[in-house]
C-alpha cells in the first residue's frame, strides 16, 4: 500500500490495490458432525500449504458435547503431520501447485479478501471487485428550459 501510494512522474491518478493478509479463519465442529471428516477437514485447512494460505483455518469452535474426541482425534492427526524443509519431497511446503491452478475459490461464486487488518478492498471475484479499480465518470444534461418562452 506505501508503494501504491507513491507518485511517480507522470502519473495521472492514484494506483490502486487490493491487500490481503489472511484471515483469522474458522472451523465450527457441531454435535452432528462426521467427527473423522471434521478433523480430516481441520488438518487439511490449518496446515495444507505450511498454513501459508490466506483462507488457512487458524480457529476450530467444538461444541462441548464432542469436544474431547475432537481435540483427542485432532492431536493424533497432527502428531502424525511430516514436518521439514521446503525441498524434501515428504514435507505440508506452502503453496505448491504443480500441473493445475493456483488457486481454488470460483470466480463469482466464492469471493473471498481481508477486511479490518487482514486486507483491504471488496472481495476479489465478488461482484464489487473490479468496481474499485474503475474510475467512474458523471455525465449530466440540463433539461431545465433557458431563455424567454416564446
Amino acid at each position: 500500500m506505501r508503494v501504491a501510494a507513491e507518485v511517480v512522474p507522470g502519473q495521472r491518478h492514484l494506483k490502486r490495490t487490493v491487500v490481503e493478509m489472511g484471515g483469522k479463519n474458522c472451523v465450527i465442529v457441531d454435535t452432528d458432525a462426521d467427527l473423522d471428516g471434521a478433523v480430516h477437514a481441520i488438518v487439511h485447512s490449518a496446515f495444507a500449504d505450511a498454513g501459508q494460505k490466506c483462507s488457512s483455518a487458524s480457529r476450530v469452535l467444538v461444541h462441548e458435547a464432542v469436544a474431547d474426541a475432537v481435540v483427542a482425534r485432532l492431536a493424533h492427526a497432527v502428531d502424525r503431520l511430516r514436518v521439514g524443509p521446503a525441498d524434501a519431497f515428504d514435507t505440508s511446503v506452502g503453496n505448491l501447485y504443480v500441473n493445475r491452478a493456483i488457486t481454488g475459490a470460483m470466480v463469482g461464486r466464492q469471493p473471498f479478501g481481508g477486511n479490518r487488518l487482514s486486507g483491504t478492498g471488496s472481495k476479489a471475484g465478488g461482484p464489487d471487485y473490479l468496481l474499485q479499480f474503475v474510475d467512474p465518470l458523471v455525465v449530466t444534461e440540463s433539461t431545465v428550459r433557458h431563455g424567454a418562452p416564446r
